[in-house]
């Protein structure tokens, strides 16, 4: 049956931001993906706050900052409670990705938008999938299936990373690689150990660190996903028989006092990719000054952060950035912040004081004697505190296991007290300390492209192949979103229309143009006689669309419109009342859900034990009856009026729900 799509952007067009989606299919709203920004824009959040209340599932295609940094943010403050589905890469990456961004950021600052809990409560809402696996939805969602594709792979293209880590460290310089903390990072791993382990390299001799906070448990996730690699991994895997994540050569730090044990010249895996937090940012104002050292950026992240002010002027020979580090409280201020906090404290206890009292006053005393009387119930009576049930998420082959719980108990331990999420918050209280530097660009600082988006030559090439309908296109620049609109348009590649929707621009992609929504009352509902068809009920109703906003009128909401201004038009729809109706002639009879052929000779045969044929594509039946279709598609009937004829008239009516 077709349904009413309509496509509204919350965030992710005509720039390289954030990605978050609204997709409407009837009542039932998905929103595709929840990202963030590396600043935390507040403007953001305030356009998910204003759809958060008719959200009824996500979908995230990526476990990284862009793709779902908001979800923490939205569980924790703003009551987001509806299921997250993802493959189980991005459930179990997207926990590393957070867990890191949260300790960078606490690490050198005060950092209250999330925390850990906030992280942890987000990721108990996914619901697991396997590519191909397909899930379908209940409720408002009965009729849509959810099934992930994968996305393909990254072009090879490594030889301008190869050239400058080798005459970095053949300097005696070390090498900054900033990267994410458990996605692309995995795909450098893999590459920069095959070479280490070429003993004709050469490169043995000089030190590689994989460096962010959750690097164990990133390469502890990564060895027991390889079904999900590529190709040329799972191969590779199943002739060697052994995981490939097995890194001899890379050193794992979780913190810089790890890495000034490790051996210069190195070559450092850093996080984070925009240099605004994280030991990336650490490392790259302590190396920076040095010539001999060298910087690689493999991200291009949002215009203001300060790995794209690296990009977009190659040509910079100082920089001005913001040190921030977190220092003890001592002395006075120490006394002052505590002296608030009792203060507080106490204002807690008393309000809450006064709530208890306020319930005991307005509890009836004959409840108060009953639960003291000897007559008080003996039954048990429910819990008069909030409990919460434990959830167990499932997928169609049962309930998903938890690794956890089948560790060897040394194992558990140790992941456990590297899991940043099992962290007891220091008690030590610090402040943050914040002071600008100028320092001078004296290392070689160097872009290359290592985020496997897909470029202009492989999106043609894609839109050929397909030749959509419709083409909505979302993210990018301007100027690329333009030149691509014209490159289709030239070619006629797209057979409908080309969207190119702003930021809060409703974008309708309803295949079926007469297709509209409409509210019923009660009352007439109760006046209508429904017919089951394959997939519903459907019913004639005679009524006139009209304009205006009569108080009795039924609104139609009508989407066959594109943009916010459009869609302000109301039409209201007024059933005709009795008296008008029987002046009126009668309606023909509608025949919905017309039958297949093959599907008619089979009921023939199977269910009424006639016999039935196809002949020259004609479907006779007991060599008196002919089915045929005509040049428009409809189906004839033909024969001897004979009780056969008539016979398979009534059956092939009851194949139809009649109007």
């Amino acid at each position: 049956m077709t349904s009413i799509l309509e496509l509204q952007v919350i965030t992710g067009v005509y720039n390289e931001g954030p990605l978050a989606y609204l997709l409407q299919t009837d009542d039932f709203r998905f929103l595709l993906d929840c990202g963030w920004d590396e600043n935390f824009s507040p403007e953001i959040i305030e356009e998910y706050k204003r759809h958060i209340e008719s959200i009824d599932a996500i979908l995230i295609t990526y476990p990284d900052l862009y793709h779902l940094g908001a979800l923490p943010y939205l569980v924790g403050h703003c009551g987001l409670k509806c299921p997250v589905y993802a493959t189980v890469p991005v459930y179990k990456m997207g926990q590393m990705f957070m867990y890191d961004l949260h300790q960078s950021r606490s690490n050198s600052e005060d950092f209250t938008l999330f925390t850990l809990d906030h992280i942890n409560a987000a990721f108990d809402l996914f619901v697991q999938l396997k590519y191909d696996q397909s899930i379908s939805l209940e409720g408002k969602g009965q009729g849509l299936t959810i099934t992930p594709l994968p996305a393909g792979q990254r072009k090879t293209n490594d030889t301008q990373l190869l050239t400058t880590i080798l005459e970095s460290i053949r300097r005696d310089g070390n090498v900054l690689i900033c990267v994410d903390t458990a996605g692309r990072v995995l795909e450098l791993a893999l590459l920069l150990e095959q070479l280490w382990r070429n003993k004709q390299s050469g490169l043995f001799a000089y030190s590689l660190v994989l460096l962010n906070n959750c690097s164990s448990q990133v390469i502890e996730f990564a060895s027991t996903q390889v079904e999900w690699m590529s190709d040329q991994i799972v191969r590779q895997f199943e002739k060697n028989l052994t995981n490939p994540f097995t890194l001899d050569h890379v050193e794992l730090c979780h913190d810089l006092n790890q890495l000034e044990k490790v051996r210069a010249p190195m070559i450092v895996l850093g996080s984070q990719p925009d240099l605004e937090s994280g030991f990336a940012r650490d490392l790259f104002i302590q190396w920076v000054e040095n010539d001999k050292n060298s910087i690689i950026l493999t991200t291009k992240t949002c215009p203001g952060t300060l790995a794209r002010e690296l990009i977009d002027k190659p040509n910079l020979t100082t920089i001005e950035v913001e040190v921030r580090r977190k220092v003890p409280l001592e002395g006075t201020e120490l006394e002052e912040y505590l002296e608030q906090r009792r203060t507080e404290n106490g204002n807690e206890a008393a309000a809450a004081q006064a709530e208890i009292m306020d319930i005991d006053l307005h509890t009836p005393s004959a409840v108060r004697l009953l639960s003291q009387s000897p007559f008080a119930p003996k039954c048990k009576v429910f819990a008069m505190f909030p409990y919460e049930e434990e959830k167990y998420v499932c997928n169609d082959y049962g309930e998903i296991i938890n690794p956890d719980d089948y560790m060897i108990i040394e194992t558990k331990s140790s992941i456990t007290n590297n899991n940043p999420s099992q962290h007891q918050p220091s008690t030590i209280l610090c402040k943050t300390l914040r002071e600008k530097r100028e320092l001078k660009i004296n290392a070689k600082v160097l872009y290359v492209d290592f985020e496997a988006r897909s470029d202009r030559e492989s999106i043609e090439k894609l839109l050929n192949q397909i030749k959509p309908k419709n083409l909505i296109l979302i993210h990018s620049t301007q100027d690329c979103i333009e030149q691509l609109e014209k490159y289709c348009t030239a070619r006629q590649i797209v057979q409908g229309r080309i969207f190119a929707p702003c930021v809060g621009e409703i974008v309708d992609a309803t295949t079926e143009r007469n297709l509209y929504q409409i509210k019923l009352k009660d009352s007439l509902l109760s006046s209508i006689e429904f017919v089951k068809t394959r997939d519903g009920d459907v019913a004639w109703v005679d009524g006139i669309i009209t304009h205006g906003v009569p108080p009795s009128a039924i609104p139609l909401a009508v989407t066959t419109f594109t943009t916010v201004d459009q869609v302000n038009v109301e039409w209201y729809f007024n059933p005709i009342k009795r008296e008008v109706k029987d002046q009126l002639p009668p309606q023909a009879c509608v025949f919905i859900n017309e039958p297949k052929l093959f599907d008619l000779k089979t009921i023939l045969i199977r269910q009424h034990g006639l016999r039935a044929e196809f002949v020259g594509g004609v479907l006779t039946c007991e060599d008196t009856v002919a089915i045929k279709r005509n040049e428009t598609g409809k189906i004839i009937l033909e024969g001897t009026l004979f009780d056969t004829f008539y016979k398979v008239r009534r059956i092939l009516y009851d194949q139809y729900a009649i109007l």
